[in-house]
C-alpha cells in the first residue's frame, strides 16, 4: 500500500462542546501533520476531497461517497438506542474505530465485519505526564549521621536511572550542604527551612505536607515523632521497623534495614517508570500509527476477509455491556428519533 495515496485526512467535526474527544482529535492531527499528513478538522460542509474522512461523533456520522475510507470513531454505547443507531451504519462505512480491543468485540458481535472494527487504547493526552512523586523527610541533620541519610546517595549511586522518578523533600535544619552532594547526582530535590522562632513554623511544615506524596524516615533512632503528621494528611509512610512507627495501619511499610529501604524505594520508582511505559505505548505517536494501519487496510480492496478471533468471548463482553445499559427515556428516545432523521436527509 503505497502510504501516499492515503496522505490526507479530514476529521469531521459536526460541532465542538470543548468535549475531550474534541481534544484527542487535535492531538490526532498534530501527530499526522507531524508524519507529513495534511489534516483538516471541520463541519462535513468544509471537506475538500481527503481520502481518510473520520467521523469523531458516530451518533452525528455520514459517509462521504468521494472519500477512499470513510471511518467512525466509536465512543461508548449505553443504551438500546444507540445501538440500533450503529447497526445501521455497519453497512455504509469502511472502518469502526473503538476505545479498546474490548470494545471492538462489542462491534464485532453486534454484526459488524471484523476488518471494519479496530480497537486502539484510548491514547492520553499528548501533553499529559506522569506525576514524579515528592518523598519528604521531616527531620532535623545531625553530624553524627543518625539519620542515616547517606542512604539516599547510595540507593541514587546504586541506581542512576531513579534520579529521574523521584523527587526527593527536605524540611527541617542543615540539610543545604547535603543538597550539594544531591546536585552532584543529578536528583531532584528541594530543601524547605522554618526558623524555629518562627511563629507559624509548625503549621507552615504541616501546611506543605499536605503537598508531598510520601514521608520517609531512614534512622533507627527511637522513632520520629513525624509519623504521625504525615498519618494526619493522608501520606504513604515508609519507615524503620521500630519502637512507635509498628501498628500505624496499612499506609505504613515497615523496613527492617537498608536493602529494605532501598526495596520500599524501588516499588515507588517502579510505579512511575510502569506508568511511564503505559503513557509511551500508549500515547498519541503509537496510537497514530495503529490507526493509519488500520485506515491502510481498510484501503486495500484486496484485502481478506477477516474472523473473529473469539465469537464466544465477543457475545459475552455485549452482553456485559448491555447490563450497564441505561434505561430508554423519552429523553433518549426523541434523541435517537431526531438523529436517524437527521442521518436521513
Amino acid at each position: 500500500m503505497d502510504v501516499s495515496s492515503l496522505s490526507r485526512v479530514f476529521i469531521v467535526e459536526p460541532f465542538n462542546s470543548g468535549w475531550i474527544i474534541e481534544k484527542l482529535m487535535r492531538d490526532i492531527r498534530d501527530e499526522l501533520h507531524a508524519r507529513g499528513h495534511g489534516v483538516r478538522i471541520g463541519p462535513p460542509e468544509h471537506y475538500q476531497g481527503e481520502e481518510i474522512y473520520f467521523n469523531s461523533r458516530y451518533l452525528y456520522a455520514a459517509p462521504q461517497p468521494e472519500a477512499r475510507v470513510n471511518s467512525v470513531f466509536v465512543t461508548h454505547i449505553d443504551d438500546h438506542g444507540k445501538e440500533s443507531e450503529i447497526r445501521r451504519d455497519f453497512a455504509k462505512f469502511d472502518s469502526f474505530v473503538c476505545l479498546s480491543p474490548q470494545e471492538s468485540g462489542i462491534l464485532r458481535a453486534m454484526g459488524c465485519p471484523p476488518e471494519k472494527a479496530t480497537g486502539i487504547n484510548l491514547p492520553p493526552r499528548a501533553t499529559m505526564q506522569v506525576k514524579r512523586p515528592r518523598l519528604c523527610v521531616l527531620s532535623a541533620r545531625y553530624p553524627d549521621g543518625r539519620k542515616n541519610e547517606r542512604w539516599l546517595l547510595d540507593y541514587f549511586d546504586a541506581n542512576p536511572e531513579r534520579r529521574h522518578q523521584l523527587i526527593i523533600c527536605l524540611m527541617g535544619y542543615d540539610w543545604e550542604t547535603f543538597g550539594v552532594d544531591l546536585a552532584a547526582r543529578g536528583i531532584s530535590f528541594e530543601i524547605y527551612r522554618y526558623d524555629r522562632s518562627l511563629p507559624d513554623e509548625y503549621e507552615r511544615q504541616k501546611a506543605l505536607l499536605q503537598t508531598m506524596d510520601y514521608l520517609i524516615c531512614m534512622g533507627f533512632d527511637s522513632g520520629n515523632m513525624c509519623c504521625y503528621d504525615g498519618l494526619e494528611v493522608g501520606l504513604e509512610l515508609i519507615l524503620p521497623n521500630i519502637s512507635y512507627h509498628q501498628g500505624l495501619g496499612r499506609r505504613v511499610r515497615l523496613f527492617d534495614d537498608r536493602a529494605g529501604f532501598f526495596a520500599e524505594l524501588d516499588d515507588v520508582a517502579d510505579a512511575v517508570a510502569e506508568a511511564d511505559r503505559v503513557f509511551k505505548t500508549r500515547g498519541p505517536k503509537n496510537y497514530v500509527s495503529e490507526l493509519l494501519a488500520h485506515w491502510e487496510a481498510c484501503a486495500d480492496a484486496a484485502r481478506p476477509v477477516v474472523t473473529a478471533p473469539d465469537p464466544a468471548r465477543d457475545m459475552q463482553i455485549l452482553k456485559q455491556n448491555r447490563e450497564n445499559y441505561q434505561p430508554m427515556s423519552l429523553r433518549r428516545a426523541a434523541a435517537s428519533a431526531y438523529r436517524h432523521l437527521r442521518k436521513a436527509f
